[in-house]
């Protein structure tokens, strides 16, 4: 059993970090997987794969993608992926709604192949009410009926399987995601990120540019907080991907409102900007983990979230918010945290690390991982 063929798929991998949390998550899981294993190959896609060939060293296979690049359309996949299925004992395939993923169960179960899929969130009730005109039949048919031939389903969090539970379903396997303590051994300084004067308040969110994200809470909360304050030694820091020009519907002043948009940033450059914050802001509707709190812990920083996310004890540790996610809840939230003594939020950052260090070391959560595929 120990020596079973593990075949790893992911939509897309680093360093396609714009197209959201799952690629970070991904990447993570498969470095660790091949530390417990040798015994383990990667598929993933790109629109440009030489890039990824960068980041991986062997038994990895990116294909490219030719349109759809977000759910990740590619025809040499289509071949290449099940030959490479054919060779593996078992298939662990890390998101469920993506080209790649749903032709990755469908090869699995016409070769008899065992697999294990990672929800990632895509059956949350927000996630499916949201444009549900656009995905109904996409789900009924398609989605929703491969999960249910998988041989387990990996969740992250508790509203995974209360979700899994309303479709009747009721086989899972709870593992957390982690966070990769090494990358986070040593922090930089707290002003090593230069583009934010000094004697600004940061508010951070860090994230995709989307409605998910309660981007729409925290821009209103956020233009009232401002009108209370009138001193304006706030900024609200934007730092992700806008693929579908979400801010643009928003309509923003980002002088009047003291915002600085940035595209995205990652690896160490990341650590910084989460350093330079005084409080980090994920308000999501809908979360399944939250890779940039835990993020933000490691980073020794207090976090504001809400009930779309799986951190509902981090008030009872003392390292953060946990609000209902609207306006009024953020605003109240932003007002009590700017209130507070450095020494105070500093004192959350602190306990914010012990806990993501204590709970979410990537060694564990892959070791759990592995186990459940050695298993099926």
């Amino acid at each position: 059993m120990k020596n079973r063929k593990i075949l790893f798929i992911n939509t897309h991998f680093i360093p396609d970090y714009h197209f959201g949390g799952v690629v970070e998550s991904g990447s993570k899981i498969y470095k660790y997987l091949k530390r417990i294993t040798k015994n383990i190959s990667l598929v993933t896609v790109s629109k440009n794969p030489q890039n990824v060939y960068e980041y991986l060293e062997n038994k990895e296979q990116c294909y490219k993608s030719i349109i759809a690049h977000r759910w990740g359309f590619s025809l040499s996949l289509i071949f290449g992926l099940w030959r490479q299925i054919k060779k593996s004992d078992v298939v662990f395939i890390n998101g469920t709604v993506t080209f790649p993923t749903i032709l990755a169960q469908i090869y699995s179960l016409i070769q008899k192949k065992p697999f294990i899929v990672s929800l990632r969130g895509a059956i949350e009730p927000w996630r499916m009410n949201h444009k549900k005109w656009k995905k109904y039949y996409y789900f009924k048919f398609i989605v929703i009926p491969l999960l249910k031939k998988a041989n387990n389903i990996h969740v992250t969090a508790q509203q995974e399987i209360d979700s899994l539970s309303l479709l009747g379903i009721k086989k899972y396997c709870l593992v957390s995601n982690g966070i990769d303590i090494e990358q986070y051994g040593t922090l930089p300084d707290k002003y090593s990120f230069q583009e934010v004067e000094k004697d600004k308040f940061v508010f951070l969110f860090m994230s995709r540019m989307d409605k998910e994200k309660g981007l729409d809470i925290l821009i209103n909360s956020y233009r009232k907080f401002i009108q209370r304050n009138k001193n304006h030694n706030s900024i609200l820091l934007l730092v992700g991907p806008d693929n579908q020009n979400y801010l643009d519907s928003l309509s923003l002043n980002f002088n009047e409102l003291n915002i600085k948009y940035i595209q995205g940033i990652y690896g160490d450059k990341k650590i910084e900007v989460i350093r330079r914050s005084d409080i980090v802001l994920l308000p999501s509707y809908n979360e399944n983990f939250g890779n940039i709190i835990a993020e933000a812990f490691a980073c020794e920083r207090p976090v504001i979230t809400t009930t779309g996310t799986p951190w509902k004890n981090i008030e009872d540790i003392g390292c953060g918010y946990y609000i209902e996610p609207n306006e009024k809840e953020l605003l109240i939230t932003l007002n009590t945290i700017y209130d507070l003594s450095q020494k105070n939020r500093e004192d959350m950052g602190k306990i914010g690390r012990k806990y993501i260090f204590d709970n979410f070391d990537w060694n564990v959560k892959a070791m759990e991982i592995n186990n459940h595929l050695m298993e099926v």
